[in-house]
C-alpha cells in the first residue's frame, strides 16, 4: 500500500494535470476564441519573440484561484489593453497617465484597481503565474505584459511605446496617437 504522502503527492499532480486539461480545452477549443488571438507573442526558448502568427497556449500550472484566473482571462479576451493597478501606486499612475492621457488608443486601455476590488489580491497572484510579473502595474496588451511604469515610460523615451501597441495589438488597436494630434 503507497505511503500517506506517496498517495497526497499523486492526488496533487493528477489535479494539476487535470486542471491544465480542462484549462486548455476550454481554451483552444475555438480557433477563433479572442485569448487564442491574443496569445501571438510568446517569449521562445533562446529568449526572444516568436514572431509565429499561430496560436501558442503557455502551460500554466494549476490555478490557486481558478476565479481570479477565469476574470483575468476574461478581461483579456475582452480588452486589447489591460492595466493592472493601485489607486494609490505612484507607478500606476505613471503608467495610466501614458496611456490614458498622453496618447489616444483605440479601444481605450482598461483599467484594473486591484485595491479596489474584494479579489485584489488573488488577482495579483494568478496574474503572477500567468505574466511571471507579481507587481503592479502590469500592462498586458493582447495578453502580453510589457511591463510596468517604468517600462512604459522606458517606451515612451524611446519613442517605441506606439509601435509596441500596435505590433502586439495586432487588429484589436486601431488607433495610437498623441492626444494633442487626435484631436
Amino acid at each position: 500500500m503507497p505511503s500517506p504522502r506517496r498517495t497526497k503527492a499523486l492526488l496533487v499532480a493528477l489535479m494539476s494535470v487535470l486542471g491544465l486539461t480542462l484549462f486548455l480545452t476550454y481554451y483552444t477549443s475555438s480557433s477563433q476564441s479572442p485569448y487564442m488571438r491574443t496569445l501571438r507573442s510568446v517569449t521562445s526558448p533562446g529568449g526572444r519573440l516568436s514572431s509565429s502568427s499561430e496560436p501558442v497556449v503557455p502551460a500554466l500550472p494549476a490555478a490557486v484561484y481558478p476565479e481570479a484566473r477565469a476574470e483575468i482571462f476574461t478581461l483579456l479576451e475582452a480588452n486589447a489593453v489591460v492595466v493592472f493597478s493601485k489607486s494609490y501606486c505612484p507607478y500606476s499612475k505613471k503608467a495610466k497617465a501614458l496611456l490614458l492621457d498622453k496618447y489616444s488608443i483605440v479601444p481605450a486601455p482598461y483599467v484594473v484597481e486591484l485595491d479596489l476590488r474584494d479579489n485584489g489580491a488573488q488577482l495579483q497572484a494568478e496574474l503572477e503565474v500567468v505574466t511571471g510579473r507579481g507587481t503592479v502595474p502590469n500592462v498586458l496588451v493582447n495578453g502580453k505584459s510589457i511591463g510596468g511604469g517604468d517600462d512604459v515610460e522606458q517606451l515612451d523615451t524611446d519613442g517605441t511605446l506606439k509601435g509596441t501597441l500596435l505590433r502586439l495589438g495586432g487588429e484589436r488597436i486601431t488607433q495610437v496617437s498623441l492626444q494633442s494630434q487626435a484631436q
